[in-house]
């Protein structure tokens, strides 16, 4: 919803300009007209369409983490430690002409490996209509990506043509002029003949 919002707040006009802003230097420059397809291409590189490609490809992640739960979930650790074997001698063993100090010679290496399993069987429905949830979510969301495109398309297309009518125009209004420049010609041509 947030991606139809950002889209109404954009004019056809801003639509095409950028459009024609996101064109090449050199095209522009060199008095090529843009064509629909160019601008229909440069338009799909505006903001509002990377929002919607991302909402969809977010609200995907999103259905796929829900649906995590659903499958068989398996953990594994493993520990090691080296560890040495001596034990500290206690008071009456040092009376008895035990060695005070320790030795580092019996060592020993110590692994653990832990492997678990679980896999969720029945929680009255609620993990598969969380996932069932935000898969509809992830459906919506790439409709609304659609619309926006279709939107942005619509935009492009109604500026175009708008601007095509405006040149087709321009014309007609040299035509015009052209003509009322003769017409200007032949009138001063009378006057000075006399008629």
């Amino acid at each position: 919803m947030r991606t139809l919002r950002l889209l109404s707040l954009a004019t056809p006009a801003a639509l095409a300009a950028s459009a024609v802003m996101l064109m090449p230097r050199s095209a522009r420059a060199d008095g090529r007209v843009l064509t629909l397809a160019e601008a229909e291409r440069a338009a799909l590189s505006q903001p509002q369409m990377l929002v919607a490609r991302a909402a969809v490809k977010i609200a995907e992640g999103q259905a796929d983490q829900m649906r995590a739960p659903l499958l068989p979930q398996v953990t594994a650790t493993a520990q090691y430690t080296r560890e040495t074997g001596n034990a500290a001698p206690t008071p009456t063993q040092r009376g008895l002409g035990a060695a005070d100090g320790t030795s580092l010679t019996k060592s020993f290496d110590f692994w653990q490996f832990e492997v678990g399993a679980t896999q969720l069987i029945y929680d009255f429905g609620k993990t598969s209509l969380r996932y069932d949830a935000a898969a509809k979510t992830a459906a919506a969301q790439k409709i609304a990506g659609r619309t926006t495109r279709l939107i942005v398309a619509v935009a492009v297309r109604r500026a175009y043509f708008t601007a095509r009518a405006m040149k087709e125009l321009v014309g007609v209004a040299k035509e015009t002029l052209d003509d009322q420049n003769r017409h200007l010609v032949q009138v001063n041509g009378f006057v000075q003949v006399g008629t």
